[in-house]
């Protein structure tokens, strides 16, 4: 699964129509291979947005298809935003808990349920104690979390 995270900075004054421009990317859901997206506001300015794919491929393929910058020009977006940063990841952890996978988690949660992403800066020096710390303190700890 590839994992495409978006961060947007927003000026105060575009936070509301960004987010009804957010509506026209409704249309993804027909995408091949998009599985599903959230997002929300971090703070009163900077949006986030978590989209999921079942590969690169699919993915590249709605880039270049054109479908991408239709719904771009279409939403007026490019106009609202001050930035934003799209960063590309593949799944190393799956969680299972309640639901056996995130795709399946995110297709039967209502429309309120919340999504925690971590979103963290490691220095190149410490990856591998990073990724140690993911699979023996953070992965177990989250399975057991009541809610999961």
């Amino acid at each position: 699964m590839l994992i495409k995270w978006i961060v947007c900075q927003v000026a105060k004054a575009n936070t509301e129509a960004f987010s009804v421009s957010q509506e026209a990317w409704s249309g993804i859901h027909a995408e091949p291979g998009f599985i599903g997206q959230a997002g929300g506001w971090n703070d009163s300015k900077t949006a986030c947005v978590l989209g999921l794919w079942e590969s690169a491929e699919a993915q590249n393929q709605f880039l270049q298809d054109g479908q991408h910058d239709a719904i771009v020009k279409a939403s007026n977006q490019m106009s609202l935003l001050k930035s934003w940063s799209t960063t590309l990841f593949e799944q190393r952890y799956p969680m299972p808990g309640r639901f056996p996978d995130l795709q399946t988690a995110l297709a039967s949660a209502p429309e309120t349920a919340f999504l925690r992403v971590a979103d963290c800066w490691v220095p190149p020096e410490q990856k591998q104690v990073f990724l140690r710390a993911q699979e023996s303190t953070w992965l177990p700890a989250m399975q057991k979390a009541k809610g999961s």
